[in-house]
């Protein structure tokens, strides 16, 4: 079985196959939080944003938030926030 090209372009790269697939999430103080790589917006409101994620979803709860940046290198929230939540595809509530 041939593997997927993202994990044999990896291989000869030397990186570890993963860090294609998890996000790298930054939360700086309570006021940024910055999700780095592939994700898509589920629902968005001042009081909460839901990411979907390569390998599940992220849940962000807070005050006044908003989305200072959305693009292909990822997103970016600002606001006040309370929790970042993040549950693995798999895992339970």
């Amino acid at each position: 079985m041939q593997r997927p090209w993202f994990v044999r372009l990896f291989d000869a790269l030397d990186l570890p196959p993963e860090s294609a697939l998890t996000p790298e999430i930054v939360l700086s103080g309570y006021m940024r939080v910055r999700i780095e790589g592939r994700s898509e917006l589920l629902a968005f409101s001042p009081e909460g944003v839901d990411v979907r994620l390569p390998d599940g979803e992220a849940y962000i709860r807070g005050s006044s938030l908003v989305v200072r940046k959305y693009d292909a290198e990822g997103l970016t929230l600002e606001g006040d926030i309370a929790s970042v939540r993040i549950l693995r595809r798999g895992e339970g509530g």
